[in-house]
């Protein structure tokens, strides 16, 4: 996913996660219009951050890591120095976090807009370089 579109799924996802969950569908279908990849990317990230919430009533830590490399896109260099804490601890905790997600968000995984979660946990690239992926 390249930076622009990255971006632009980020606000309309902040723009949805504002939103009481029943009004979340109809604002994803007047925000995306006909652009259906748009609405399934904003969608997987409202399910992830559900997720990482779930996540981070039994590992904080962990989940905070998710916050960092996924979210904001840091390296896991960048984690550490944020988190203050060790680049070992970060890659522990971004490897459990990675583990815990995919089985969370599995197969018949759905968001609070109904629809299949779908969300992407690999990719081509680490997250400095795409966005977008838990990988």
């Amino acid at each position: 996913m390249d930076q622009d579109r990255w971006a632009r799924t980020r606000e309309l996802f902040d723009q949805a996660r504002s939103r009481k969950p029943d009004e979340r569908r109809e604002f994803l279908k007047s925000a995306c219009g006909e652009d259906a990849d748009l609405r399934r990317e904003v969608e997987s990230l409202l399910a992830l951050g559900e997720a990482v919430e779930k996540l981070k009533k039994i590992r904080p830590r962990a989940a905070e890591v998710v916050k960092c490399r996924y979210f904001d896109g840091l390296t896991a260099d960048q984690t550490a120095a944020a988190l203050e804490i060790s680049f070992g601890a970060v890659e522990s905790d971004w490897r459990f976090a990675r583990a815990w997600l995919h089985r969370e968000l599995g197969e018949g995984g759905t968001t609070d807009t109904g629809t299949d979660a779908g969300v992407r946990t690999d990719g081509p690239g680490a997250m400095g370089e795409n966005p977008g992926t838990l990988r």
